[in-house]
């Protein structure tokens, strides 16, 4: 898919766009992007800057397939335990 076709489902979120998708605080979201841990915002111009859907979306769906693996991981630990 060229880049041309992939920009079509993509749109530029303002903070509270992302704080509603993300259900973080704008005080968390600029925490973990200090660490490295959420994506940057990419500047438009002066003091506008925008965060890419794709990116926050990829963010999402990267934490919830960790947490999932971690539950999983969690409940095969206590499945093998109650089994012994």
């Amino acid at each position: 898919m060229s880049k041309i076709e992939d920009s079509n489902s993509v749109s530029l979120l303002r903070m509270a766009d992302v704080v509603k998708k993300t259900g973080l605080s704008r005080s968390t979201v600029g925490r973990l992007i200090a660490k490295g841990q959420f994506p940057s915002p990419i500047k438009i111009s002066g003091l506008m800057t925008r965060w890419l859907s794709r990116d926050v979306d990829t963010w999402i769906f990267d934490l919830a397939e960790a947490s999932s693996a971690i539950r999983w991981k969690r409940g095969a630990t206590i499945e093998k335990q109650s089994i012994s």
